[in-house]
């Protein structure tokens, strides 16, 4: 009787784990596509998530992320198809909306004429639905502030609404509150008062790095180089993670086209943390757009590629294009093929890879 029941016992818990694991295997492909974007890997993280839509065409999760892949990767058309289909499957999801709205925004900046102002209509009644699902969503309220100040007032802009958003934020977040009114008095060409908001903005959140940026990127923009640089010295101080202040300085500096200053940054982001490789591909791309060290920018991007990118680092795709674009500035034709197919093999969307491809001769 004993051996009877010890057989019961063990069929039943492979019972239970079976029904466990087909419960699990119904949802692996949505939960890994999931996993992979969020560890930033989303060249494998896409093709999951189209075979989820096709596996669970009930559930807006997966079209919400092919939405917001296409919104990073500038495809406006397809990230307004995607995100209309979640937000019809989940019509109280207030991120959903704030998504679509983006969507229709890059559709705004990039259709014709006769699309434009559609497209800007459609941008203002998702963010404003947003808000109305989520009244204490402060991203959703920044984004409806920006486009109440972007937009003509026949078009629904208004400065007035926009303070009435800066208002609420403040309400729910006094650092991001600061830095509303801030954005409001550049807009109104007032550097003063918009200086005050920002330093007010790190007095409210002073191991915030945002509130630095603001600050930080105001001074540079206004030319107080020595202001900047005693706020990047106490932003040192303050942060938790010193490495980023490092990286938003740095990504400055390529914008400026200030590359030493730039390599400088990035280096000094390694030496903190050597295990921020963002800086490693960083470092690539610096040797890349200046021309310089190029041996050395491809194996700063080697090392980029041994560490899978956390959510919003640069994609391995992009890696491999930029490593095609140093092999054929050193004359590596075959190599820069090569390169080029590997990001196409990862995201056959990337146009700057196909278009490079075709060009090479």
């Amino acid at each position: 009787m004993g051996e009877r029941m010890k057989i019961l016992k063990i069929a039943f818990f492979c019972s239970a784990l079976l029904h466990f694991a087909g419960g699990a295997f119904a949802q692996t492909t949505l939960e890994r596509a999931i996993a992979l974007y969020d560890e930033g890997n989303v060249d494998e993280a896409r093709p999951l998530f189209e075979r989820s839509t096709k596996e669970d065409p009930g559930n807006g999760a997966s079209h919400y992320y092919l939405g917001v892949i296409s919104i990073s990767s500038g495809s406006w058309e397809d990230a307004i198809d995607y995100l209309e289909k979640a937000a019809e499957l989940d019509k109280m999801n207030a991120r959903y909306q704030l998504m679509l709205g983006n969507a229709y925004g890059l559709k705004a900046q990039n259709a014709g004429i006769l699309k434009k102002f559609g497209a800007a209509s459609d941008c203002r009644k998702h963010y404003e639905r947003a808000v109305e699902l989520d009244s204490a969503y402060v991203e959703a309220r920044s984004n409806l502030l920006e486009y109440y100040l972007q937009a003509p007032g026949i078009m629904g802009g208004s400065v007035a609404k926009a303070k009435t958003q800066a208002d609420e934020i403040m309400k729910l977040d006094s650092c991001q509150g600061h830095l509303a009114a801030g954005r409001i008095h550049n807009y109104e060409k007032e550097p003063e008062e918009e200086e005050v908001c920002y330093r007010k903005a790190v007095e409210a959140g002073p191991g915030r790095l945002l509130a630095y940026q603001a600050l930080w990127y105001f001074y540079m923009n206004n030319k107080r180089g020595s202001d900047a640089e005693a706020l990047f010295s106490k932003a040192l101080t303050a942060l938790s993670d010193k490495t980023e202040i490092c990286y938003m300085a740095g990504l400055y500096y390529v914008q400026e086209k200030d590359f030493a200053r730039a390599r400088d940054l990035f280096g000094d982001m390694l030496r903190i943390d050597s295990s921020k490789v963002t800086a490693c591909y960083q470092l690539g791309k610096v040797a890349l757009l200046s021309g310089e060290d190029l041996e050395r920018g491809l194996d700063y991007f080697e090392r980029y590629l041994t560490v899978k990118p956390r959510k919003g680092d640069p994609a391995w795709s992009q890696t491999h294009w930029r490593m095609g674009m140093i092999e054929e500035k050193l004359g590596r034709k075959d190599r820069a093929r090569s390169e080029y197919l590997k990001a196409l093999e990862l995201n056959p969307k990337l146009s700057e890879a196909g278009r490079a491809l075709k060009e090479l001769k």
